[in-house]
């Protein structure tokens, strides 16, 4: 009958009552630990910040690509289990809740003693139930809220401080870069940019160059070696366009890529210059007779100096207006035999250098001037006096002779600085196809070389 009494339900709904007194208690312990624990974490994150601010500010972290704002939530999170250590640990529990609300309350350990006392013990079923009755009794009259007040610490306040530096720092510090980060950062992005552009710039040569020469179809041998050179760049653009490749590197590549066109270029030149062509000139091709009015001009040419070829015709036409049209001593039949003789000198350089077009044409013109000069002084007195007075007379005929041999010497003289080369057809087309890949070389190395990313 007595171990009924005891093991009343009654019994252990009113220990449970009690014991959520406690429980209440030790709630409100927890909470205000964790509100002590809060403002540890709040005075360091603050504290953080300002320091965060002045670094973003000194050194422009931000522009730089680093978020001070991410890296101070980050760590800031790491306060919350500190926090919740603090407010769960093991060194609050249960009965310190237990102990304190007997302290606080006047309650005389009685919330000690229900919480330690054994229900199933037959020995204490008497006192058991006027213990528990009598507690119960006595805590319905207290409020555990009023004992356990949850208090914010006035040491809040000192956190405006460093809260007032954020915002002063924030607000008012202007943004420096004293470690060079904006300014690496804006170097790389530049660089990537120079990097792409240039990359972007040869491919795109490249590319229209391919596309000419698949629609030409025909497979020759000057071409198969455009196409190596083409691929050779193209792998160099590549390696830029995907980073496998530093600038650097690729100047380097470049610049060995640009000498193998040159090389090829002077491979198809050589022989074919005009310097080389003059070279080839035997001495029946030319005026070397000690008689001849353009034997100056010709051993000049023999010599390969077209530079002093042109000043003797220059001076060939001084001579001529002086010592044969404008010499009173003269007849007309000498003037006319020494025009003929000149006539046919002519014709013979213009068949010498007949392989450089602009410069055959240019004799030959002279050739027509100065047989129009022969014929002019065959004709009868009356008829050259008509003539004449039409402004058609031996200065007239001399100076259009001057005029053309200074055209045949301008001409010799360019050809002298350019140095033509007398190329095929096929030569010329593969002379263009590698001056196109190295235009698209150059391009790509001024940008990297001057690391201007302007637009393609």
């Amino acid at each position: 009958m007595t171990t009924m009494a005891v093991a009343n339900p009654a019994f252990y709904s009113a220990r449970e009552r009690l014991r959520s007194f406690a429980t209440r208690a030790l709630a409100r312990l927890r909470l205000q630990e964790a509100i002590h624990s809060l403002l540890v974490v709040l005075a360091i994150s603050f504290c953080l910040l300002v320091v965060l601010l002045f670094a973003d500010r000194y050194c422009s972290l931000m522009q730089a690509g680093i978020n001070v704002w991410i890296i101070w939530g980050g760590l800031t999170a790491l306060g919350v289990p500190y926090i919740l250590w603090r407010a769960y640990s093991p060194r609050i529990h249960e009965n310190l809740a237990a102990i304190l609300a007997d302290d606080r309350l006047g309650l005389h350990a009685r919330l000690c003693t229900a919480l330690t006392i054994d229900l199933s013990d037959p020995a204490t079923a008497d006192f058991s139930e006027a213990f528990l009755a009598e507690a119960l009794h006595r805590i319905q009259k207290l409020d555990v809220e009023r004992a356990f007040p949850i208090r914010v610490p006035r040491a809040f306040a000192l956190l405006l401080f460093p809260l007032a530096a954020s915002a002063a720092i924030y607000f008012l510090m202007q943004p420096q870069d004293r470690l060079g980060l904006v300014a690496a950062r804006e170097n790389k992005r530049k660089a990537e940019a120079v990097r792409q552009k240039a990359a972007a710039t040869l491919a795109g040569k490249l590319e229209r160059l391919k596309e000419k020469i698949d629609e030409q179809g025909i497979e020759k041998g000057g071409e198969y070696k455009v196409k190596q050179l083409i691929q050779q760049a193209d792998a160099i653009a590549k390696d830029l366009r995907e980073g496998k490749r530093n600038p650097d590197e690729a100047l380097i590549a470049l610049g060995q890529l640009k000498r193998e066109i040159q090389e090829e270029k002077e491979k198809l030149a050589q022989g074919k210059e005009f310097l080389d062509r003059l070279a080839k000139l035997s001495a029946k091709d030319l005026n070397l007779e000690q008689s001849d009015l353009t034997r100056e001009v010709s051993e000049a040419l023999q010599n390969g100096d077209p530079g002093k070829a042109a000043q003797q015709l220059r001076k060939l036409a001084q001579q001529l207006k002086k010592d044969i049209l404008d010499d009173p001593n003269k007849t007309d039949e000498q003037r006319k035999q020494q025009l003929d003789q000149l006539q046919r000198e002519v014709e013979k350089l213009a068949g010498a250098l007949a392989e450089d077009e602009a410069l055959r044409d240019n004799l030959r013109e002279l050739s027509k001037d100065v047989m129009s000069a022969a014929e002019f002084q065959a004709l009868e007195q009356e008829i050259k006096k008509a003539m004449e007075k039409q402004g058609k007379g031996n200065k007239k005929l001399g100076d259009d002779i001057e005029k053309q041999m200074e055209e045949v010497a301008e001409e010799l003289e360019r050809l002298q600085e350019d140095n033509d080369a007398d190329l095929t057809d096929a030569e010329e087309q593969e002379k263009e196809d590698l001056d196109t890949v190295e235009d698209g070389i150059d391009e790509a190395m001024d940008g990297l070389a001057n690391g201007e990313p302007g637009g393609t």
